[in-house]
């Protein structure tokens, strides 16, 4: 499924599907209003930038907590 909706602009799709890969999936905030703003396709509010980037921050504190805890966790396999 995710092949087949990436290559559809998240416009299109209806509001409960918005708000999934826009707030609960980063994928909205990190990867398609970006890439609208660069190509200058929305008015861009400096609020809404700020909201992209702490997102972009918060998900990658999380990642990064959530890689170090695997490591600690981690038994290696073979000799």
């Amino acid at each position: 499924m995710q092949e087949s909706v990436q290559h559809y602009p998240i416009s299109i799709f209806n509001k409960a599907f918005k708000f999934i890969v826009t707030v609960l999936l980063p994928y909205g905030l990190v990867n398609y209003y970006p890439s609208l703003i660069l190509l200058n396709k929305v008015n861009v509010h400096w609020v809404y930038v700020i909201m992209i980037a702490l997102v972009d921050i918060i998900y990658g504190v999380i990642g990064a907590f959530l890689w170090q805890r695997g490591l600690k966790r981690y038994n290696g396999s073979g000799s």
